[in-house]
């Protein structure tokens, strides 16, 4: 709604004589007030007061002492005919934007969503591994410990003390990477907090890798939903529905420009009167019509190119990602029993090597075949997981339905 006010400025002028039986030239003034309001539909509305002292001889006005009063509207008929109107067309563009910037903000928050849980599954992945490598090296450590009395009353070479002290070295190298690799893993998941890591490591406590349970949906379900639900999508839609309403506006230019304007005037002296007023504005050549209309249809076939490339590409990133969290679903089974398999290889090892009938090269050996198997496992497991966001990312999830962290 737009109100305009304005008092024009006062005019004196010399009026020049007129023959006889005209009114006596001399000073005139007129003072004008005037308040408008447009309205969506395109109807402007006036109200108005205006009072005249003599007579202006270009337009021949006179009113009473006390001034006229006038109230009129003003139709731009086409444009109401056709149901658009300036004011109407800036309101709904400005409807469409506001809706297009809610769904650019869930956009970026989709990704957002995606990137902090896949910063937090990662540190606690790289947790994981730290602890088995330092369990490793402890192994190891707590061996010297056993190998060098054995050394000491003869029972074992020392060669056998200096084989296990290489490998402590190696053990000590391995946990050293795993510890970097969960330094930069913390730093990377507290700064989505704003915290330093010493501040992260003492208000959160951190829980073990959660099972990756994916939901049971079917991939045509999958589709419906993602191009339902997906911001982008919904977001190029609304950029369809704006070419649509530029359309509408554009067609309205097709026609002449005609405003009939209808007043009506009260003097508080003299008589009412009416005033009708007509303006036609044609133009001959309608070059600008006909231009933006061809741009308009080269946007909306551009949005349409947009949407069916945009819907070929979920429907493809889902096909490869059901068929990815299939194989990683089989794979973590078969993990899980490969650790079982190798953890009681690594114990009958370590029992014989206790016993004197086993090799200190086949226990580092076995050892390390279970840490890599457990590792491997972690593997899957952690892909299981960073799958499963990205499903859901495409599915269109912008908002976390659970938080996580556990707070101390």
């Amino acid at each position: 709604m737009s109100i305009r006010r304005w008092l024009s400025s006062t005019s004196r002028r010399r009026v020049r004589k007129r023959p006889k039986g005209a009114l006596i030239p001399g000073w005139a003034l007129s003072t004008t007030t005037n308040v408008e309001k447009a309205t969506e539909s395109g109807l402007e509305f006036l109200l108005g007061y205006r009072r005249a002292e003599g007579v202006l001889e270009y337009s021949n006005i006179k009113t009473g002492d006390e001034g006229e009063v006038r109230m009129g509207v003003k139709i731009p008929v086409f444009a109401v005919a056709k149901g658009m109107t300036a004011r109407r067309y800036t309101l709904e563009a400005a409807s469409i934007d506001a809706v297009q910037s809610t769904y650019v903000s869930k956009e970026n928050l989709r990704h957002l969503r995606f990137d902090v849980y896949a910063a937090y599954y990662t540190l606690l992945s790289s947790r994981e591994v730290l602890t088995l490598e330092s369990a490793l090296l402890e192994k190891a450590r707590q061996r010297e410990r056993f190998i060098r009395s054995k050394v000491s009353v003869g029972e074992l070479p020392e060669i056998a003390l200096l084989e296990l002290q290489r490998q402590i070295l190696s053990r000590e190298q391995r946990r050293l990477e795993a510890d970097n690799a969960y330094t930069v893993a913390l730093g990377n998941f507290a700064r989505f907090l704003g915290l330093s890591r010493g501040a992260l490591e003492a208000r959160y406590e951190l829980p073990p890798l959660p099972d990756a349970v994916p939901k049971q949906i079917a991939l045509e379900t999958a589709l419906q939903d993602a191009w339902q639900q997906r911001p982008d999508l919904k977001s190029l839609q609304y950029e369809k529905t704006r070419f649509g309403l530029q359309e509408e506006y554009n067609a309205v230019s097709k026609y002449p420009r005609l405003n009939v304007a209808l007043y009506g005037v009260h003097d508080f002296v003299y008589d009412n009167g009416v005033k009708v007023s007509v303006e036609m504005k044609f133009p001959i050549e309608r070059r600008t019509y006909a231009g933006r209309k061809k741009e308009i249809q080269k946007g909306v076939r551009a949005v349409d190119e947009a949407l069916q490339r945009r819907r070929i590409e979920i429907e493809t990133a889902l096909s490869n990602r059901f068929a990815t969290r299939e194989m990683l679903r089989a794979n973590l089974q078969k993990a899980s029993e490969e650790v079982s398999l190798a953890e009681k290889l690594e114990a009958a090892e370590v029992k014989k090597y206790r016993l004197g009938a086993g090799d200190l090269v086949l226990v580092n050996r076995r050892e390390l075949t279970t840490l890599e198997v457990r590792q491997k496992q972690l593997s899957y497991q952690l892909r299981l997981l960073l799958l499963g966001l990205e499903i859901e990312r495409e599915l269109g999830a912008s908002v976390a339905s659970t938080d996580p962290m556990v707070q101390r």
